[in-house]
């Protein structure tokens, strides 16, 4: 029976005299029921909704943060985008910003990033970039959740998510309208039914009229406000069957809120796994094994256990990324965990995705090297076996490994979690597809790579790098035909950092990818001033990485740097090593042909030093060999070097190509080459590398260097003997 007719009923049989007193007080107590109620149920929900949005914002942000740290870092503008599409893709999330020290955008969740660089205005911002720690600002329709940024005790900047307070609002108000309309049609019929009520039925109708009323509307208006102030609570909810099981106007907003109830609760258990686990693998991710490992270490410190920790990366998967794309690498990330999570559940191990291509696996109870050993063993063969993009591509790839234990090599966390680390980043330097143990000397190397990666970092901002040339002579008649470009890195004391220490690190972090655009663009724009000045036509050699090779758009950098700088590409030689080329086997034959198309000659650097040498030149357009210093260098006293030296350079002549021998120190080496046939020689007895302005000084007070002659001519005060 509904609510409107029971009202008509007992106002009908109660119809004798209206009492303004009483009625008066009736009504007064209505109202205040009223008020209550709807006060109470609007700030019962609004708190509860609020509540659960702020721990949902907070929790996305902490994922969030701790996953942009190494991206923002290295400035991996892919991996940041993917990151924030990953937050953007949730339901109620606005906007996801990624923010540098001076608060500028660095990333939105947008290929184009059109407002990169840009301060925003709006009303949260100048708060989020001056806190330095994890700050919650509100208004009317957004929750903005920041998080600073940190790699040490570096700030890098921040990272900002605004959820939208629409749905929240949009339930409570609806919520309190139901209510109003409720009362608003209760207060009308206890008004009609107490205008008619009589005189004589007052006292006893009074009391059971207000005694109904109370269990009527009254007691189940407060059960709802009961049991919405537990939404979003951990505590068990009051059950509202009693209500919902109602056939009126309250049972239908008691089934209503129940329904409502049920899919935030459905959507919280949603977030909460999405806040824990990747997306794209569905592995626990690096929030969960933070929270995992650290219950590991408590359980094993009680039951007096080790623990082995297992840090994994997948060699040149960036190089995969760029020259496949990210759907070819988000295809081999998915396909590679698939056989990971396959191995793991046959032991019941923990295996969660750290980041980017990197996995943790956490082995409980195993106790001797020899059993990481044969577990390490096990996850290297399972990329031996090729891997089927969906594009169609097959891949094998390789992995490195870092293992350390608990509690021989530490105790916490961040220990073992760096200790592995650590120890991974050593099996790449040993050449990857391999496994270490954590030593204690590790992290001294660990954080001088840091160290050397941040300084050069901040050379590479103040412009400290610098470019030298070392002169190149035609063996015939001894004149510079060509110069190469090397990187020198001075320091405040007039000495330099060694580029075999720095170049490599360049080449981990991928700063060799800018540094590299920046050398193409000073040596290409300095030899056409040359030109211009009509000094010399001679062509440049500049060193290419196999990380630059690797870029999809390795081939447009080459030719916007040769159309800003006006230099012809027949004066711009390009030097590569055999395991540059080998790394980017796939693509690296078209992107030479391209090159040579374009009348850029492309010389092999260290010949003879690899395995593959000879393969390579059958399978690869090259014009000419640089034979490896270590060979020039023994030729007197190693017959094997010598042999291996006229080997390389009879071998080029009946191949149509030429040599250049790097490393000639003196006369006799010189005279030996020369005479065997070697068409370009380049050493200290000929001439050092130079910086810019000695060589320009060098073309202008020696221009017979520059033109033909028939006797051999040493570069003045720059060689030794």
């Amino acid at each position: 029976m509904r609510l409107q007719t029971r009202y008509s009923l007992i106002i009908g049989s109660v119809v004798l005299i209206v009492v303004f007193t009483m009625a008066s007080l009736l009504l007064i107590q209505f109202e205040n029921e009223k008020d209550v109620g709807l006060s109470a149920t609007e700030q019962a929900m609004r708190s509860s909704l609020y509540h659960q949005i702020r721990n949902e914002g907070l929790s996305i942000n902490r994922v969030l943060a701790n996953n942009l740290i190494n991206p923002l870092y290295s400035l991996d503008t892919s991996e940041l985008n993917d990151q924030l599409l990953s937050v953007l893709n949730l339901s109620d999330v606005n906007y996801a910003i990624i923010f540098d020290i001076n608060g500028a955008i660095v990333h939105e969740g947008e290929e184009s990033i059109s407002r990169f660089g840009k301060v925003p205005n709006d009303l949260f911002h100048k708060a989020a970039t001056t806190s330095r720690s994890p700050l919650i600002q509100q208004s009317a329709a957004i929750m903005d959740f920041s998080h600073p940024l940190f790699i040490g005790d570096e700030y890098l900047g921040g990272v900002r998510i605004g959820l939208s307070l629409e749905f929240a609002n949009s339930n409570i108000k609806t919520t309190h309208l139901e209510l109003s309309r409720i009362f608003a049609e209760g207060y009308q019929q206890n008004l009609v039914t107490v205008a008619v009520t009589s005189l004589l039925m007052l006292v006893l109708f009074g009391g059971l009229l207000a005694a109904w009323v109370s269990r009527s509307i009254s007691l189940p208006i407060r059960q709802l406000v009961a049991y919405a102030s537990q939404v979003g609570k951990s505590a068990k909810k009051k059950s509202i069957l009693v209500i919902e099981s109602r056939n009126d106007e309250l049972g239908e907003l008691a089934r209503s809120f129940s329904h409502m109830v049920n899919r935030l609760e459905e959507s919280n258990k949603k977030i909460t796994y999405q806040a824990n686990h990747d997306p794209l693998t569905n592995l626990p991710n690096r929030l969960l094994l933070n929270n995992f490992l650290d219950e590991t270490i408590e359980r094993s410190a009680v039951k007096s256990e080790n623990l082995t920790v297992i840090f994994l990366d997948i060699d040149n998967f960036k190089n995969i990324n760029d020259s496949l794309g990210h759907t070819a690498g988000d295809d081999l990330l998915e396909q590679f965990s698939n056989r990971l999570q396959k191995y793991i559940r046959e032991d019941d191990f923990f295996v969660a995705r750290f980041g980017g291509d990197e996995f943790a696996i956490l082995l409980e109870g195993v106790n001797t090297d020899i059993e990481a050993t044969k577990v390490a063993e096990r996850i290297l063969l399972l990329s031996e076996a090729p891997f089927m993009l969906k594009g169609g591509q097959e891949i094998v790839v390789s992995a490195s490994i870092g293992i350390t234990f608990f509690p021989k090599d530490g105790t916490t966390r961040p220990q073992l979690l760096s200790n592995a680390d650590a120890a991974m980043y050593t099996s790449k330097l040993m050449g990857k597809n391999t496994f270490t143990f954590f030593t204690n000397a590790m992290n001294n190397e660990v954080n001088q790579r840091l160290t050397i990666e941040r300084d050069l970092r901040k050379a590479m901002k103040s412009n400290l790098l610098e470019v030298y040339f070392q002169p190149l002579f035609d063996s015939h008649n001894q004149q510079i035909i060509g110069a190469e470009a090397l990187l020198r890195w001075p320091l405040a004391s007039n000495e330099y950092v060694p580029a075999d220490l720095f170049i490599p690190i360049a080449e981990q972090s991928f700063l060799i990818v800018e540094i590299g655009e920046w050398v193409l663009q000073t040596v290409c724009k300095q030899f056409k001033a040359w030109q211009d000045k009509n000094l010399a036509t001679i062509y440049c050699a500049v060193n290419i990485s196999g990380v630059q090779l690797g870029k999809k758009k390795f081939i447009n950098v080459i030719k916007k740097v040769l159309k800003e700088t006006g230099l012809p590409a027949k004066h711009l030689h390009l030097e590569l090593t055999e395991t540059a080329i080998l790394t980017n086997e796939n693509t690296a034959g078209s992107t030479l042909s391209e090159l040579t198309a374009l009348g850029i000659d492309i010389w092999m650097d260290d010949f003879g030093t690899g395995y593959s040498s000879l393969s390579l030149l059958k399978k690869f357009n090259v014009q000419g060999v640089k034979i490896d210093r270590s060979f020039v260098n023994d030729m007197k006293e190693n017959k094997n070097s010598r042999a291996i030296v006229l080997a390389i350079i009879a071998m080029s002549k009946s191949l149509n190509i030429r040599t250049t021998a790097e490393g000639i120190e003196t006369l006799e080496q010189f005279t030996s080459l020369r005479d065997q046939g070697c068409n370009v020689l380049q050493g200290y007895y000929l001439g050092k590398p130079m910086s810019i302005s000695a060589f320009e000084t060098l073309m202008l007070d020696q221009p017979e260097l520059f033109s033909l002659n028939t006797s051999p001519r040493l570069v003045k005060n720059n060689h030794k003997f």
